[in-house]
């Protein structure tokens, strides 16, 4: 049987950290001045940071945002139930303004990694999965920033979804299958996707299935929600 497999409809916009999660809370200036240089530029970019509001200098403005997915293994496709089970990474990029630093005032730090929870994250979910347990199943590491408020979040997760299945020439079928990432709340008013590589080359292949293609194009669609379209990532 050979596979075809798409990545369709990705949309990105703003959410809280997970709800169960505590921010990082920034200590007294007696303990400041005792620690590291990591130590106080967390400190100093969390004391007033606030990660439940879109990071914007005006509300008026646009977040830039690069979506990238890895694809690891096409763990299986069922036939009967229609559904597929793929393991893959999204790699998540964007400018944070309130987070940023001059190196310099701490001895050359460029790089700061920080749990994702403390900052404000894209609510990416998959509008096609099968899942009853979807946002446990999805495991984010800890954000990477850098000096100049650019941000990369990794997420990986066994995603299981719904797949229109044709047996009419079995052995030998064909399937597209897709995947639909997407945004409850953001549109492009608030957020511009920008089309990032859909990397294979750590793929390890079933020996069930070909894989024929994977690939990411760009698109919008109008939600029953709001007024304005939302960016996707196809």
């Amino acid at each position: 049987m050979q596979l075809i497999l798409f990545l369709l409809a990705v949309t990105l916009t703003e959410c809280s950290g997970g709800a169960n999660e505590e921010p990082y809370r920034a200590g007294t200036m007696s303990d400041i001045n005792h620690m590291s240089d990591q130590h106080r530029l967390f400190a100093d970019l969390f004391r007033h940071y606030v990660k439940d509001i879109r990071p914007v200098l005006s509300h008026t403005d646009v977040i830039d945002i690069k979506f990238e997915i890895a694809l690891f293994n096409v763990l299986s496709l069922d036939s009967k139930t229609g559904l597929m089970s793929t393991n893959a990474e999204i790699i998540l990029e964007w400018t944070d303004p309130y987070l940023t630093w001059d190196p310099k005032a701490y001895n050359g730090t460029h790089i700061m990694r920080v749990p994702h929870y403390n900052i404000w994250e894209p609510d990416i979910i998959l509008y096609n999965s099968a899942s009853p347990d979807y946002a446990s199943s999805v495991i984010s590491t800890n954000a990477i920033i850098d000096y100049t408020g650019e941000v990369k979040l990794l997420r990986q997760a066994v995603f299981i979804s719904t797949c229109n299945i044709d047996i009419q020439w079995y052995p030998f079928d064909q399937q597209t299958c897709d995947l639909y990432f997407g945004s409850r709340t953001g549109d492009i008013q608030q957020i511009i996707l920008h089309k990032g590589k859909s990397d294979i080359s750590r793929y390890q292949h079933n020996t069930e299935f070909v894989l024929e293609n994977f690939y990411v194009s760009m698109d919008h669609i109008m939600d029953p929600c709001c007024t304005s379209p939302f960016a996707l990532v196809s």
